[in-house]
């Protein structure tokens, strides 16, 4: 037989928490050996802990019911009651107050945390049943603390205005601790000797909570744990007190400086204790409504922040600026000077009200500011007379002391990738520095140099400090005759001076920045074989920025052909591991044998190989490309048939004749590993791909994307992929690119229909091999049309039509090469040679 008669559900619980209060605090810790002595003789710390009463009363949360934190922090009342009371009994309570007071001679640092403890003696809870549709009370059992599970336990603290702010990431119930939260409240001030200061201890169930938690209770204890604050303004390290924590929940203390406006001088620091998973990939904003103005001093601007970077445990400091606060008539300013051996090291001012002067002498001491940073009062307590005369009060000096420094060991290896080439090793106080490394190393017969001639690291008090130098190998130039006797380009003088040596082979060894040449000549511009690039150029990974090159008019003479971009034509030759820039090629004349890329305009028999791009290129030309103008060459009689891989460009290509690619305007050549992700365009009735325009050789594992967009005609095609395929091979490609036909469409009419999201025509002897393009992505003079999505055959599309879920299927492309792509769900494919930049 039931209790009490059957309710229905409710989602009000009748729970009970309870916390005893335990003041930690009867010890004193020091972080330096050094100051041990002095601090112990010269002072104690004595921690008290109350209740609102000013008594040890155990802090007592009634009636919680679940809520969401939004709804939580509404009830919060300007008195601590509970603002919805009506109809509860008890009257619930979800904020208690709690006073600690600091007894002792020494600024303390404090830290709070909770535990449960043992369910007094006799303790029984309500035993509540359930048949998941009502709910009713079956008299008592003992009570296990089962509320423990599922309790939040936050911390108010008072702002500037007196009012309770909610600190944001810390529940002290460590048990039911989420990621992101600490359990334990480090608060940013320390105490001052003398000081009292209140806390609000909150108790919250979170909205989820299920009806199995009516009743429960939980019994636990608020711990006020105190440590010495070193040097009256700075903080320790509190003492390891047995409890775990999570790396990403450690706090770590951010300095705070603050700078008179005026003069630009500091005239106090503080600073802010922030969990290290507050750190949103690495930086902290800090605000000035997360500290005070020093004493007599406020924030102008009265809104400021700043950004504070966390590395490894050490977060750089944040420096806001003050101006003193202006005394009223009845008020004077006293300008507080600090001296070190003779030498002013700052000053302060504090506002005393004129009242307080007793016979026009007011007794200025220590304990009424703060010595400057890095430095102690010496002698710790200072009294300095300051006199009035009239509206002035003057100024008073106090003596202080730099603190004792303390260095920490470091480690630097100077590292070619992961082989460690030289260790150094060196000490210093905590803090950022500069660290020059050696200008040369040698190592296993060859010599190699940082890549930069200074580095910032950060020491650390408390982990280990090892630092890295990226280096590289001092390259040395050989006579050019091969790849190991490479000539070495330094300078945009050497690059430029390749054309006197188009036969030899080159590597960068340093970023080129072009800009210092309004018109760049293309090395290899010349209408015969004679004057083409014959060598190689390896750009080991280094940067060409800023070429640009404008050809206003056609070579003069008879069929002479023009070459435009950084190269002119290269035959036979071989260009490799070159990243272009913000390059600008531009070729403003009709011709059909004018062939404009932004690596070459032409390659004959020449291999290109992970070549990538990006700028602009405009032509009325017959060849134009984001990489190549026009290739040629034949498989058989040539000792390098040529080919291009593993590239990629994001340009803007436009042109108004001929053919025009993402990578390759008109190519016969092999084209493998490479991506497209910009813009193509050509307004005549031309060809344009978004990779290659025309090509009549093979194409496999490339993408596009980005657009293109041609006028298509019975023999010319626009493609995502390509424009017009003669004969070729197309495999294992896909384009989510936007097509645009410029001119008409008629997908019946067969020279109305070369316009096509992958291929935009091909002849009859062309094959194609697990091609897919994506739908949606067809228009026709810009406006979506969707016959291609709709067409059932793949006489004319040369692919096949995927949605965007099916693009993103790894499934799609199974049959794909494993060492060439990374496919997964929900990504489009990937090439691992290549991969997407940007």
């Amino acid at each position: 037989m039931h209790g009490n008669a059957k309710k229905v559900m409710l989602s009000v619980f009748s729970v009970l928490v309870v916390l005893a209060m335990v003041s930690g605090a009867t010890f004193a810790w020091f972080t330096d050996a050094g100051f041990a002595d002095i601090n112990f003789e010269a002072g104690v710390l004595d921690i008290s802990v109350s209740d609102e009463m000013g008594g040890m009363s155990p802090l007592k949360f009634d009636n919680l019911r679940p809520l969401t934190l939004e709804q939580f922090q509404a009830e919060l009342g300007p008195d601590l009651t509970n603002v919805n009371q009506d109809g509860f009994d008890p009257a619930p309570n979800y904020f208690c107050k709690v006073v600690i007071t600091n007894e002792g001679t020494l600024p303390a640092r404090l830290k709070l945390t909770a535990q449960s403890i043992a369910v007094p003696e006799g303790c029984e809870v309500l035993n509540m049943q359930t048949d998941g549709i009502s709910v009713w009370q079956d008299g008592t059992v003992a009570c296990h603390n089962e509320l423990e599970d599922v309790l939040k336990i936050y911390v108010y603290e008072e702002d500037a205005n007196g009012d309770w702010m909610f600190v944001e990431g810390v529940n002290l119930n460590a048990k039911n601790k989420e990621d992101g939260e600490a359990s334990e409240f480090l608060p940013s001030e320390h105490l001052g000797a003398k000081e009292e200061r209140a806390y609000v201890i909150a108790a919250h169930l979170p909205e989820d909570v299920g009806n199995t938690y009516q009743a429960k209770h939980f019994h636990g204890a608020l711990f006020v744990s105190a440590a010495q604050a070193d040097d009256g303004t700075g903080w320790p390290v509190l003492p390891d007190d047995g409890s775990e924590l999570d790396p990403d929940q450690q706090q770590v203390s951010i300095p705070i400086s603050f700078e008179d406006k005026d003069t630009g001088d500091e005239v106090g620091a503080t600073t802010l204790a922030v969990s290290k998973s507050s750190f949103a990939e690495g930086v902290y904003n800090v605000t000035t409504e997360m500290v005070k103005a020093p004493k007599g001093y406020r924030f102008d601007p009265a809104e400021q922040n700043g950004d504070s970077t966390l590395t490894e445990s050490t977060a750089s400091k944040v420096t806001f600026t003050v101006v003193a606060d202006e005394a009223t008539s009845d008020e004077v300013e006293i300008t507080v000077n600090f001296e070190a051996a003779g030498v002013n090291v700052g000053s302060t001012k504090v506002t005393v009200a004129k009242a307080d002067f007793v016979e026009n002498v007011y007794n200025v001491t220590t304990e009424m500011v703060s010595a400057p940073q890095n430095y102690h009062f010496d002698p710790t307590s200072q009294t300095q007379p300051s006199t009035l005369t009239g509206d002035s009060a003057s100024a008073v000096t106090f003596t202080v002391a730099a603190d004792a420094a303390s260095t920490y060991e470091y480690t630097v290896e100077y590292k070619v990738d992961e082989t460690v080439i030289k260790t150094d090793t060196g000490s210093g106080p905590a803090g950022e520095f500069t660290y020059t490394p050696d200008s040369v190393i040698a190592y296993n017969g060859k010599n190699y140099e940082p890549k930069a001639a200074s580095y910032r690291f950060t020491i650390s008090a408390t982990e280990a400090n090892e630092f890295v130098v990226p280096c590289e190998e001092v390259l040395v130039s050989g006579d050019g005759s091969s790849w190991e006797q490479a000539i070495v380009i330094n300078t945009p003088e050497e690059l430029n001076a390749v054309r006197n040596g188009l036969d030899k082979y080159y590597i960068l060894n340093k970023d080129i920045d072009l800009s210092g040449y309004a018109n760049w000549t293309p090395i290899g511009n010349t209408a015969w074989a004679s004057g083409w690039f014959t060598g190689g150029l390896d750009g080991n990974g280094r940067t060409i920025s800023n070429v640009t090159s404008t050809i206003a008019s056609a070579t003069s003479g008879t069929n002479y052909a023009t070459y435009n971009g950084l190269f002119g034509c290269a035959y036979g030759a071989e260009l490799k591991n070159i990243t272009i820039i913000n390059a600008n090629i531009n070729t403003n004349f009709n011709n059909t044998q004018a062939y404009t890329g932004i690596l070459v305009g032409s390659s004959y028999n020449t291999t290109i190989t992970n070549v990538h791009t990006n700028g602009s290129v405009t032509s009325k030309s017959s060849g134009t490309g984001g990489v190549v103008g026009s290739t040629w060459g034949s498989s058989t009689g040539s000792s390098n048939s040529g080919s291009i891989s593993n590239c990629s460009s994001t340009a803007e290509i436009s042109t108004s004749a001929g053919q025009v690619g993402g990578i390759v305007g008109n190519c016969n050549r092999p084209v493998s590993g490479c991506w497209f992700n910009g813009s193509v365009s050509n307004t005549y009735s031309g060809t344009a791909g978004g990779i290659v325009g025309q090509m009549s050789s093979s194409l496999s594992n490339c993408w596009s994307a980005g657009s293109v967009e041609g006028k298509q005609g019975q023999s010319n095609g626009v493609g995502g992929l390509v424009g017009h395929l003669n004969g070729g091979t197309l495999s294992n490609c896909f384009t989510v690119a936007k097509v645009n036909a410029l001119n008409t469409f008629n997908t019946t009419a067969a020279a109305n229909r070369t316009a096509q999201p992958a291929v935009g025509s091909a002849t009859t002897a062309a094959n194609w091999n697990s091609v897919y393009f994506q739908t949606g992505n067809f228009y026709v003079n810009n406006v979506l049309n969707t016959s291609w999505d709709n067409y059932s055959s793949g006489s004319y599309l040369f692919c096949f039509k995927k949605d965007t879920s099916e693009m993103r299927t790894a499934t799609t492309f199974a049959s794909w090469e494993a060492a060439v792509w990374k496919i997964e769900d929900g990504k489009l494919p990937e090439l691992i040679a290549n991969p997407t930049v940007g």
